[in-house]
């Protein structure tokens, strides 16, 4: 297919990454709940294949899982791959479901290294684009998180690395920390346990003699540090994953804002040390920060049945 598909098709193609990133998320977890992956991966590409029949125009009465195999290559120059491998994944998804079985965490490693071959091999067989293509910004939240990172992500598409791409990834990763936050602890008085927040720069001022700024300094010093101790530990707490964290902060530049709601973006690496994969990283690794952080539960909120 050469053309790119229609808009509902790609609405509902990026629903079916979306349910592969959840996938993803679960799969990272501790054993047993990362089987509950399987269960997505399985309905992920289930969707994926019917799609892409419905595309084709092809198919019969209620196909069962791998019959999309065949049905799918007798259009196709190219046949569908992975079909052993997802043949032992459809095993264990049914072992998992009616039989309670779950697998090692080296099986689950397994099949998420075997769904993301299946999704960037046969997104371009079947649909004529790259599976990277497939954008998840849409299902971020804020809106103003989701605008720079749909321009963030068509840099990386344009292949065109700016300072201003990457200032756009860390705004819009500060506003859905901040959503979150926000959803945490909307009143005037704080949740999160650990003290009031320091101003900007509380010691910024005039001193007459020496040992005073060098006391001042060092203030400002700790002030810094607390702050970045707060920070790190509501992150934790929220579930950011904090070695994608750190890897995240060493590409995207420190931003300071100002009173008047602007602000300055200073790269912690000269641009030329980074390439468009580390922008798409970047880009990514926002992308599946909002959408663990929109998965999670108020404090006061009840959950069903309760």
């Amino acid at each position: 297919m050469a053309a790119q598909p229609p808009v509902d098709v790609m609405r509902r193609l990026t629903f079916a990454k979306y349910i592969y990133t959840l996938g993803i998320l679960e799969s990272r977890r501790r054993s047993p709940l990362n089987a509950a992956s399987l269960l997505m991966f399985h309905d992920a590409a289930e969707l994926f294949l019917q799609i892409a029949s419905e595309q084709l125009d092809i198919g019969k009465n209620q196909p069962n899982f791998l019959e999309y195999w065949d049905l799918l290559s007798s259009r196709m120059t190219e046949p569908v791959s992975q079909k052993e491998a997802m043949r032992r994944l459809n095993k264990a998804r049914v072992a998992l479901k009616h039989s309670g079985t779950t697998p090692s965490p080296d099986d689950i490693a397994s099949f998420r290294e075997t769904i993301t071959r299946f999704f960037e091999e046969n997104t371009p067989r079947l649909f004529g684009l790259a599976f990277a293509q497939l954008t998840l910004v849409e299902f971020v939240e804020p809106a103003s998180a989701r605008e720079r990172l749909r321009n963030a992500s068509n840099a990386v598409v344009q292949n065109q690395l700016t300072n201003d791409a990457f200032a756009d990834v860390a705004l819009a990763f500060d506003d859905i920390i901040g959503l979150r936050e926000r959803e945490i602890s909307p009143g005037p008085f704080p949740i999160f346990p650990f003290g009031r927040e320091f101003p900007g720069n509380p010691f910024a001022f005039r001193f007459s003699r020496e040992v005073d700024q060098g006391v001042a300094q060092s203030l400002s010093a700790l002030a810094e540090a607390v702050g970045l101790l707060q920070r790190t530990c509501k992150l934790l707490i929220m579930g950011v994953d904090f070695t994608g964290l750190l890897r995240f902060e060493s590409f995207t530049p420190e931003i300071t804002r100002t009173a008047n709601g602007n602000y300055q973006a200073r790269l912690r690496q000269p641009i030329d040390r980074m390439d468009v994969e580390d922008l798409d990283f970047c880009v990514q690794f926002a992308v599946e920060t909002a959408l663990t952080l929109q998965q999670g539960t108020k404090p006061w909120q009840k959950l069903a049945g309760a």
